[in-house]
């Protein structure tokens, strides 16, 4: 009857697993776990030295000569990414192209030219800026406590849900192949990821205060929902220039132009028979109405 609740309910599980964790009722497999997680990294042993080092870095400096230090990473990262925007500008026309042409039933209200126009602008800027913006949400002061251990994905699919005796949501989550130490911010816009955008718009700082409230009941950290909040914003942010990239990859891979001309509504079998396009077309259906 209600969408969110199940919503709210993985809000709330996933806050008793990052209390759970902060109290230390994790550290007999931690090892287990780091060694899943930074296996990509380099190992183990490198990225836990590499993460101490930077640690015991930030203490020896003061908090002008942190700031000074991290604003010259981000201009850094912003640079990289200016300078490798090149595909990236192919992508957004294909993407701006499919929108107002090829799927333009999918997407009523964002095939105006000028609205596309701007559009494009912003989704450039936040493609030089989005690597940035993810150096910022790991390395910025204060922001040590927000990584843990973590179901990495605990989406719709991902979850189990069950209600209780007066009526109230509760969830448990599946799939914990990819358990491991991550920051909380990706896995946070996994949670919302399925939500329909009116839902996402109305609920956004709802569900955040719900995470910051279970998890102190739960003997968690005092959170502050204000800047959880920003972090979820700033990422949902970074990722839409991807989240556009992404969806012409498949589209152009997965299907032609020709086979678009048919397509009245998401149900059409271009779009539901074809998994990834499905995931990647209904991402950005979500995502459109939650950027303007």
């Amino acid at each position: 009857k209600d969408a969110c609740q199940p919503i709210y309910a993985m809000w709330r599980a996933l806050a008793r697993q990052v209390a759970w964790d902060k109290q230390g009722r994790y550290e007999s497999v931690r090892v287990i776990f780091e060694e899943h997680t930074y296996a990509r990294g380099g190992g183990r042993e490198k990225v836990v030295a590499e993460r101490e080092a930077g640690k015991a870095a930030a203490k020896l400096m003061t908090s002008e000569q942190r700031s000074a230090w991290l604003k010259g990473e981000l201009l850094k990262a912003v640079e990289t990414a200016t300078k490798k925007e090149k595909q990236f500008v192919r992508m957004i026309d294909q993407f701006c192209n499919f929108v107002s042409k090829w799927a333009k039933a999918l997407f009523p209200g964002f095939t105006d030219a000028a609205f596309l126009d701007k559009f494009k602008k912003q989704m450039l800027m936040m493609n030089r800026l989005a690597p940035a913006i993810g150096l910022w949400i790991s390395a910025n002061e204060g922001h040590e406590e927000l990584h843990g251990l973590m179901h990495p994905n605990p989406q719709i699919d991902n979850a189990y849900f069950w209600t209780d005796e007066e009526g109230m949501y509760h969830a448990g989550f599946l799939d914990w192949g990819g358990c491991g130490y991550y920051d909380y911010a990706g896995v946070f816009l996994n949670i919302v990821s399925t939500a329909q955008a009116q839902h996402y718009l109305e609920h956004e700082e709802k569900w955040v205060q719900c995470f910051v409230d279970e998890c102190q009941r739960w003997g968690g950290p005092a959170f502050k929902t204000a800047e959880l909040l920003r972090i979820v914003r700033l990422g949902y942010a970074a990722t839409m220039a991807g989240a556009c990239a992404n969806c012409m990859v498949n589209v152009n891979s997965l299907s032609e132009e020709s086979e678009w001309e048919n397509v009245k509504d998401k149900q059409h079998e271009v779009v539901m028979d074809r998994w990834n396009i499905r995931c990647a077309v209904l991402d950005m259906e979500i995502k459109m109405p939650v950027w303007r």
